[in-house]
């Protein structure tokens, strides 16, 4: 764990330096530094092997015409991908993946942040145990991840909202829980995009399922039966604590309630960011209602790799600036040091191998 704590920090430490004219080539580095991190790992992450034998049960069959479906637990997308890249092996898929989510981040920083706050995003990237640690093991939502971040320019810039929905059945074939992202297809309206009561609804819908969804919402467990079935339940009972505290409830709040303040400052082009991130927030009152929530979350995490650097942007008072980094970054760590100690962590994650060691 240790080793990708020093490279995330490196790779932070290049970014910073990166704003600087002279040194700007060094974000990109820092980019390729994670890129090879990611890429030559071996039984890096909780489900590595898991996907190295269900790599090589797939490559058993001489065509996809031969493959039983019924065999694998997972996605036919997944199953089809896997036999596609039979000829370069698993280390060429994990490779090719992680090359594809790794540029993806790049661009989207690259397009939407200011030099002087690479460092900020990329912190963001590396220590939000939702975004590059969830990588590490979710390999198969993390394809989905990156096709639904290439789909929202969908809704927000060109507004196609079909080309968004074909999107995230396209990845759904990889991982189910894309499907709970089409209905997003409504953020395509310009006037839901700038209601101006629309965020006061998403923080009154945090508190109201903080206070009473245990209560009066349990039954919506069932979504996750009806739509991906049981495949997933056993998984997320072990994954991570999904009990709501008020502490709990308090710091993901506030975090919630500086995003909804500074959308209102937006760009229309930018808010869909905004409503993405805020969303990930209000995940943390839903998790315990909906079993699958926690997997949903991880589709909004990336977006708020856009949304603090513009919030830290668009706030003229430097206290105010500070106190928002000191508090997000403090919020991002504590949620580390807590994931960390799960056990499935420790035993995933406790020593770095590449494949050229293994």
């Amino acid at each position: 764990m240790i080793t990708i704590i020093t490279v995330s920090v490196f790779s932070v430490f290049l970014a910073f330096m990166g704003k600087y004219k002279k040194f700007k080539f060094l974000f990109e580095v820092a980019f390729i530094i994670i890129f090879l991190f990611t890429a030559l790992r071996f039984n890096f992450g909780r489900d590595y092997l898991n996907y190295y034998d269900l790599f090589m049960s797939i490559s058993k069959y001489q065509s996809i015409k031969d493959i039983n479906f019924d065999n694998f637990k997972v996605e036919r997308g997944w199953v089809i991908l896997n036999f596609l890249f039979k000829p370069i092996g698993f280390f060429g898929l994990i490779f090719v993946l992680s090359a594809f989510i790794s540029f993806t981040y790049y661009s989207l920083i690259k397009k939407y942040v200011s030099p002087n706050y690479y460092w900020f995003a990329i912190f963001i990237f590396a220590f939000s145990t939702d975004i590059m640690w969830m990588q590490f093991s979710a390999i198969r939502q993390a394809l989905s991840i990156t096709i639904f971040i290439y789909s929202v320019k969908y809704i927000t810039k060109t507004n196609k909202p079909l080309l968004f929905v074909l999107f995230n059945l396209f990845g759904s074939l990889f991982h189910t829980s894309a499907l709970f992202m089409v209905p997003l297809v409504i953020f395509s309206f310009n006037k839901l995009r700038n209601n101006k009561i629309l965020g006061a609804l998403i923080m009154a819908s945090f508190w109201l399922l903080l206070l009473l969804g245990e209560k009066y919402f349990s039954r919506l467990s069932m979504l996750t039966a009806i739509i991906s079935g049981d495949s997933y339940t056993n998984l997320f009972d072990i994954e991570r604590d999904t009990s709501v505290t008020f502490i709990g409830g308090v710091a993901w709040s506030l975090i919630l309630f500086i995003v909804i303040y500074y959308l209102r400052k937006q760009d229309d082009k930018i808010k869909n960011f905004f409503y993405l991130s805020s969303f990930h927030s209000m995940i943390y009152v839903v998790t315990p209602l909906i079993q699958l929530a926690d997997r949903m979350g991880y589709y909004f995490a990336p977006f708020t790799i856009i949304t603090f650097p513009f919030i830290l942007q668009s706030e003229k008072k430097r206290i105010i600036k500070v106190a928002i980094m000191f508090i997000y970054i403090a919020f991002l760590l504590n949620r580390l040091i807590d994931f960390s100690g799960l056990e499935w962590v420790i035993a995933g994650f406790s020593e770095y191998k590449t494949i050229l060691s293994k």
